[in-house]
């Protein structure tokens, strides 16, 4: 059979993307017009009140980022007219009709000609407005898709989603008087029944036809847990006769088991009668469990998750309703003449508790989570569309060249940095790069989250190179497939790896501080439950808070201004906890067979295999985060 080519079909392509001035629709761009420098026309739109600014944008926030140079030593002095040739920037905003376009005579040729679009515009603040993150997360996709049936050459819709809001979606939603539904599949807290040894794990160990001797049997809760010491072939045992990996819906009387055999997790199933049965509730229809927050085990490559929650949600129409009470809240705000921080505060706290309320954690995920609802209810059943979800996007691996990354802001709701005092809390892992930050600087001072947590990241160009590859083997197919393109299933890293890998960069290469010494670098202490985190907090900072607040009272507030100024600084470091809280202690693995068949398909059928790599077994970790992510987060970023 002849191979096909990827690059051959995009040549001559029209393409629209959103997005763009992010870090992975950037990358997109630039790796389109590197390797097919023929493709027709890349649309890009550029949130921008007219056409000056948005070429302005795209000339600064686009083109003259570094990730271009490769391209501009190709063309040379030819580079600015290659790019006016091929690209064309579209002020617009996906939060509107039509996508905020209002030339008539551009709308009409990009209807005419766009036969792919690449939807990765959002906002990703996960306690933003609820108006802003509804109208672009949500709403923004509502629109997107109106103007896809629009086109008449279309050949695929590609959505960005993220794998966060599958990770999160963990919490029942409200019952009617606002109180969270109960259920037995939800425990705050996890009740640890303890390890099985001697005959009852001989009994258990038999049974699962698995090594009595280097093999480790605990049931937490409603969850058996089994570690077993072997190669990773071992895991190819697991999924015969007595373990069915993969599925999560299981018939009544049947027990969920995790099995971890490094470096794969799986949960698998098995009718199973324990010694000590009684200890553990009958199950219905067993789901991953949910735990404090947090899911655990595998989480599927599909829309099973979404789609109970949705079912678990009441019976009223989505868009009406939240337009109508956003619409509400802002003119109540507006009649109380309230000043644009109230305005702001109190949206913020209208998306938090919306996405509560539907059992999400925070308004991000929530709205990312109902924008892939409505594109699956709404779109019709010849549109040819795909979603992909990455996770932790990194650094590229070796395109256009190793260790490019975007910029990012120390106080970002990714990164979630707060001081107090002198003392640097790192609230949140999901922006490891801040740990980097932290580290080098000689400023982190603890961290919350599990050293055994893996980290499920991806590097962008492997995320672009998996995007390019699900546009070419899905097009013109009404497909609607899930990927997810990440690395927890079949090349894990721990945090505790990332962290011991960063110490030993540091200490080999020192951060040199304002004072031109070298910043000695050292392990900080880790807290893997929030009671041991709280505990911490309390007395490091709630009860010398206290203190000066006794202090200002007696000596007539004199240190108002200090004890306000650290009282909101708490206040903000708790907020920012329960925030991220479904992700400093996370313990899923993200399946990706659909993401493997991709690979397998490309690798099969096409002939540009290494050009479009998007295999994580291919990376050593330790290797590219020494070699590769550091340096260049140096260069990129904090060098800048």
């Amino acid at each position: 059979m002849e191979l096909e080519s990827i690059v051959a079909y995009l040549s001559n392509k029209t393409i629209l993307i959103t997005g763009a001035t992010g870090f992975l629709g950037m990358v997109l761009v630039e790796k389109i017009l590197r390797v097919q420098p023929d493709v027709k026309r890349l649309y890009l739109l550029v949130r921008a009140t007219d056409a000056e600014s948005a070429a302005y944008r795209m000339k600064n926030e686009i083109l003259g980022k570094e990730l271009f140079k490769v391209l501009k030593e190709t063309w040379g002095e030819d580079f600015d007219s290659f790019i006016s040739q091929k690209v064309v920037v579209i002020p617009g905003d996906v939060s509107f009709e039509n996508l905020g376009v209002k030339d008539v005579i551009i709308m009409e040729n990009m209807c005419t000609e766009i036969q792919i679009i690449v939807s990765s515009a959002a906002n990703t603040k996960f306690d933003e407005r609820y108006d802003i993150s509804l109208s672009i997360n949500t709403f923004g996709v509502l629109h997107m898709l109106s103007f896809a049936n629009k086109c008449l050459k279309l050949e695929m819709l590609l959505h960005i989603s993220t794998v966060r809001w599958a990770a999160a979606s963990d919490r029942n939603p409200t019952a009617g008087d606002g109180t969270p539904a109960k259920s037995p599949m939800v425990m705050e807290e996890r009740e640890t029944i303890g390890d099985f040894a001697g005959a009852g794990h001989r009994i258990l160990a038999n049974f699962l036809r698995i090594p009595i001797t280097g093999s480790r049997i605990s049931i937490t809760g409603q969850l058996i847990q089994v570690t077993v010491r072997r190669p990773p072939e071992f895991a190819e045992n697991l999924t015969g006769k007595f373990f069915a990996p993969n599925r999560h819906l299981l018939p009544p009387n049947r027990w969920a088991i995790e099995v971890y055999c490094p470096p794969i997790d799986v949960f698998c199933t098995n009718s199973l009668l324990l010694p000590n049965r009684s200890l553990l509730p009958p199950i219905d229809d067993y789901q991953p469990s949910y735990v404090c927050g947090e899911k655990v085990g595998l989480i599927l490559e599909d829309s099973t998750s979404i789609n109970k929650r949705v079912k678990e949600m009441p019976r009223f129409d989505f868009e009406v309703v939240e337009k109508n009470l956003v619409n509400e809240k802002l003119n109540e705000l507006r009649t109380q003449d309230a000043s644009e921080d109230v305005i702001t505060n109190t949206m913020k706290d209208l998306g938090i508790e919306r996405a509560k309320l539907h059992g999400w954690p925070n308004t991000y995920v929530f709205t990312k989570a109902m924008g892939e609802v409505l594109l699956s209810h709404h779109s019709k059943n010849n549109l040819p569309f795909v979603i992909v979800r990455p996770p932790i996007v990194s650094s590229t691996y070796s395109e256009p060249f190793p260790g490019w990354v975007q910029g990012y802001r120390y106080d970002s709701p990714c990164t979630s940095k707060h001081l107090l005092g002198n003392w640097e809390i790192l609230l949140t892992p999901i922006a490891y790069e801040s740990v980097i930050a932290g580290y080098c600087k000689g400023k982190l001072t603890c961290l919350l989250l599990g050293p055994m947590t893996v980290m499920d990241m991806i590097p962008v160009d492997m995320v672009v190179n998996s995007m390019i590859a699900a546009i070419v083997v899905n097009a013109n197919k009404s497909s609607g497939i899930i990927y997810h393109v990440g690395s927890s299933l079949r090349n894990p890293i721990k945090f505790d790896d990332i962290r011991s890998f960063v110490v030993k960069y540091f200490t080999k290469y020192p951060w040199i501080n304002k004072d031109e010494k070298p910043v000695v670098v050292r392990k900080v202490p880790i807290f893997k439950t929030m009671a041991t985190f709280r505990m911490y907090i309390k007395i490091r900072y709630s009860l010398p808070l206290k203190g000066l607040k006794l202090v200002n009272k007696v000596s007539g507030q004199c240190f108002q201004n200090i004890y306000v100024k650290y009282n909101q600084k708490l206040r903000l470091v708790m907020r920012m906890v329960e925030l991220y809280r479904p992700y400093m202690l996370f313990k899923g693995i993200f399946d990706d067979t659909n993401t493997e068949e991709l690979r397998k398909i490309t690798r099969e059928g096409y002939i540009e295999v290494e050009d479009f790599n998007f295999d994580p077994t291919c990376i050593d970790w330790e290797d590219y985060i020494m070699n590769t992510h550091i340096p260049g987060f140096l260069k990129h970023v904090l060098n800048k």
